[in-house]
This record gives C-alpha cells, sequence and structure tokens, in this order.
C-alpha cells in the first residue's frame, strides 16, 4: 500500500471512553485518561514532527475525529468509513443548496434508467446499479458539514487499553470482583484469597483510598517488573508461618521504579519515554515528571 492510500484518523481524547462514566464522574474521568487512553508521544513537539514526517510520504491525517459509521458495498464488503469532525460544530446543510444538489441525483438517475430501457436483463440490472449509485451520491450529498466520508477497502482500529472479552469471562464467571478493574487488597489478593494479581489490569480496593495519600489505586501507573516482584513478595509472605506471625503491613506497597516505553517511529526517529512513579517526588494535582 502506497502512503498516499492511508488516511490517519486521530480521535477526540474521550471518544472511546466517555460511555464508561457517568455523567457525575467528569473529573475521574480526566484522571483516567492518561493512562486508559494515553497521548501518543506525551510531548506535543514530538507529536507534531512526526505527523510532518508522515505527511510528508503522502499521508493524510485528520485530527480530533470519531468514527460513527462502517458503509458496506452490495457484496458486504468495506466501501468507506464516515467521521464526524469534531473541531466543527454541528450544523445543518442549507436548505435551498441541498434541494439542488437532490434534484441533480435524481436527474440522473432518471437519465441512467431511460438509455438502458428495452435492454433486457442486463439493462434492468444497469437501471437497478444506476439508481442504488444515484441513492449513494444523494445520501453523500445530504452530509453535514462536520461529517467526512472516505473511501476505504480496509480499516484498522486501535482503541483504549481495556479487559479482553475472555478475560472478563474468566474473572466474571469465577466469582471475582471486577469493577473496571479486576480489585485486589493490599496483598494482590482477590476475593478467592487463593488467587493472587497485579499488572494494569488490577486495581487496589477502594477502601484503601484513606490510605493512598496521592497513590494513585490503579496499576496501569507503576512499573511492572517492580509490581511483580512485590506480588511475589506477598506471595512468599502470606505462605510463610514466620511471616504471619509477624503480622503483615497494613499500608498500601509503594512503587518507585519509573515507567518507560520506545520504538523506532517513521523518519528513523528513535523515541524513549520515561517518567517517575515515585510517591515522594509526584505531589497530589501536580503534573507527571
Amino acid at each position: 500500500m502506497k502512503p498516499e492510500q492511508i488516511t490517519l484518523a486521530i480521535p477526540g481524547t474521550d471518544c472511546h471512553v466517555r460511555e464508561s462514566y457517568d455523567a457525575d464522574e467528569e473529573d475521574i474521568m480526566k484522571q483516567d485518561l492518561p493512562f486508559i487512553y494515553p497521548e501518543a508521544f506525551e510531548d506535543e513537539g514530538i507529536e507534531e514532527k512526526v505527523q510532518k514526517v508522515l505527511e510528508g510520504c503522502g499521508v493524510r491525517i485528520i485530527k480530533n475525529a470519531r468514527l460513527i459509521e462502517i458503509i458496506e458495498d452490495d457484496d458486504e464488503g468495506l466501501e468507506a468509513v464516515l467521521f464526524k469532525l469534531l473541531d466543527i460544530p454541528e450544523e445543518e446543510e442549507d436548505e435551498d443548496e441541498m434541494g439542488e444538489l437532490e434534484e441533480k441525483s435524481e436527474g440522473q438517475g432518471s437519465n441512467m434508467g431511460g438509455d438502458d430501457a428495452g435492454t433486457g436483463e442486463d439493462g434492468s440490472q444497469d437501471q437497478e446499479d444506476g439508481e442504488q449509485e444515484a441513492d449513494r451520491a444523494k445520501q453523500r450529498k445530504k452530509r453535514k458539514k462536520n461529517e467526512l466520508e472516505i473511501e476505504a477497502r480496509v480499516l484498522i482500529t486501535a482503541g483504549h487499553r481495556d479487559v479482553d472479552q475472555d478475560v472478563f469471562l474468566a474473572i466474571h464467571n469465577n466469582g471475582l470482583v471486577y469493577n473496571g478493574r479486576l480489585i485486589v487488597d493490599k496483598n494482590f489478593q482477590t476475593t478467592d484469597p487463593s488467587v493472587f494479581a497485579a499488572g494494569s489490569l488490577c486495581e487496589f480496593s477502594g477502601r484503601y483510598k484513606a490510605l493512598s495519600q496521592g497513590r494513585p489505586l490503579r496499576m496501569d501507573r507503576y512499573n511492572g517488573r517492580e509490581m511483580g516482584s512485590r506480588l511475589a513478595r506477598s506471595v512468599f509472605d502470606i505462605y510463610d508461618t514466620q511471616a504471619n506471625q509477624e503480622g503483615m503491613d497494613e499500608e498500601l506497597p509503594s512503587f518507585y521504579l519509573p515507567q518507560g516505553q520506545g520504538g523506532i517511529l517513521p523518519g528513523e526517529i528513535l523515541y524513549y519515554h520515561i517518567k517517575t512513579t515515585n510517591p515522594l517526588i509526584l505531589q497530589q494535582n501536580q503534573p507527571e515528571i
């Protein structure tokens, strides 16, 4: 596929997550967004540079768009996709302009039918195809100014981080508590004491909110390697007789190792991003370092 055939549609920040929150949870959603639907590079300068490289190759970029419809052809194959452009306010097309476009489309459909009349089965099929094409053209003309239809044969989507359906069913069918994430206690135990869990799938129970002292309860904020080590230590301590006699720590575990991600970007650009999770450095309601 040539770069000129590719359209990159960048969705609005909350397009894929808003339905997961109630109307009174706007503040909670804004706090969660950087983690469940992170910015591509968390740096506008880098993002603009990468987008310029892509556009230089011929890729078309549409920003702040919402996918609202997938249009199929007569064989139920992908024909086009329809986006709503969120930067353009809701506004109907001018009625006079729409009327002219409809009359033009109808006239084209009538001409197609007249030319094919009396030519047998092939003529009937051509007439039917012409009418369908006219209907599709009429529908396209009726699009609002903030709607963009793009012809496409391949659609690749990348949604926000979420739990796989099979994983969710495994959690639900075994009676474990799930509230957007698998709920665990301070020792990484689920409601089934024999099942331990950690990682971006999990969240510490809300009953520890008073103990968190600004530390987030969702584990996707933390370094996976460090969480794995703490999980292993919890399993060992719980099943070790001497540790049980001494009693478990009542506080939530603290994590200090930074998170990092990297890769090779278009234009042979090497990218790596590291941020701290150290609660001694981070202050509540302050941007991450």
